[in-house]
């Protein structure tokens, strides 16, 4: 009977630490698989049977398990395929690609239990997609228009009563001239639209304000949820561009807020999920969920139990 948990990430990924310990203290056997360890620190033995790929070892610095042992799969950022040096350019693309769909694919057919499986992580990735979902679940959404008509842009910021913000619809950084830099949520006006909205898809959001920041981890059977505040005093449009100052703090979610995302999970295909709220005294807002959010911090800071709400979904102990 297949038992095994295996844990795909980068080595030094946090949460996946924390996940791999709760797992731990319930003895339970895990397998840490870094895709860049392969092929050079891992390796994999395959063969298709009327069952699917069963039966072969996947072998890691630390372990070797059969495919067929796998009885769940947690899956958090982990990094890019990483081939031998002294291939070309094309001969580096090329290995990278047979990696990501050979290994990656044997690896998504496997009949486990995904925390979550990747066909729906990207999926989720999909702003429109996500927001959607979450909308139809009956969460409140801030009203938001996406595209890339200056004049229909500046027509939905100006009607915000109350304000509107631009927010990136996938990246959260750029690299420009060797420097990483963030792109925070901002503050937009009607007059601020101009002709360069038509260079590519922008989304613009109605502007929540007075509310608190409530971070939750969401999963089929459960929800841990931290409240974000600044020491300071100063209420921040964006939270992340100042984390020196935050302190945070355990919440509790309304029940009915929980279930609806719980809802847009299933929606999606996901069995866990980062939300980000924005509470007000009248409603809970969403933003956004992010199937790979980090929130091994907020564990860290509060003692929200927020690896065993993963370790549950993992083994099947989620109600």
């Amino acid at each position: 009977m297949a038992s095994a948990v295996l844990v795909l990430a980068a080595s030094d990924d946090g949460e996946a630490a924390l996940v791999a310990d709760a797992l731990t203290r319930r003895s339970q056997q895990v397998v840490w698989l870094d895709l860049s360890w392969f092929p050079l620190r891992a390796s994999v033995q395959a063969q298709l049977t009327p069952s699917g790929w069963i039966g072969h070892i996947i072998t890691t610095p630390a372990a070797t398990v059969a495919l067929a042992d796998v009885a769940a799969v947690y899956s958090h950022h982990s990094p890019p395929f990483a081939p031998a040096e002294g291939m070309s350019v094309p001969e580096r693309r090329f290995a990278i690609v047979e990696a990501r769909f050979g290994l990656g694919g044997i690896l998504a057919s496997l009949p486990a239990r995904w925390v979550s499986h990747p066909s729906a992580v990207a999926d989720a990735e999909y702003k429109p997609v996500q927001l959607a979902a979450l909308a139809a679940a009956g969460l409140a959404v801030p009203a938001t228009w996406m595209g890339n008509d200056p004049s229909a842009a500046r027509a939905f910021v100006s009607g915000q009563p109350g304000g509107a913000v631009y927010k990136a619809i996938m990246h959260k950084v750029v690299s420009e001239e060797g420097a990483v830099k963030a792109l925070y949520t901002t503050p937009v006006t009607g007059a601020d639209i101009d002709e360069r909205v038509a260079a590519t898809m922008h989304q613009f959001q109605h502007r929540v304000r007075g509310a608190r920041d409530v971070r939750a981890l969401v999963t089929s059977g459960g929800c841990e949820a931290v409240e974000i505040t600044d020491r300071t005093g100063v209420a921040r449009l964006d939270y992340r561009d100042h984390y020196d100052t935050l302190a945070y703090a355990r919440t509790r979610l309304e029940d009915g807020v929980v279930r609806r995302a719980q809802q847009a999970l299933t929606r999606l295909g996901l069995r866990s999920a980062v939300f980000d709220f924005a509470v007000t005294a009248d409603r809970t807002w969403v933003y956004e969920l992010n199937p790979g959010g980090q929130w091994a911090w907020l564990e860290e800071q509060t003692g929200a139990p927020m690896a065993d709400l993963v370790a549950d979904e993992l083994t099947g102990a989620a109600p």
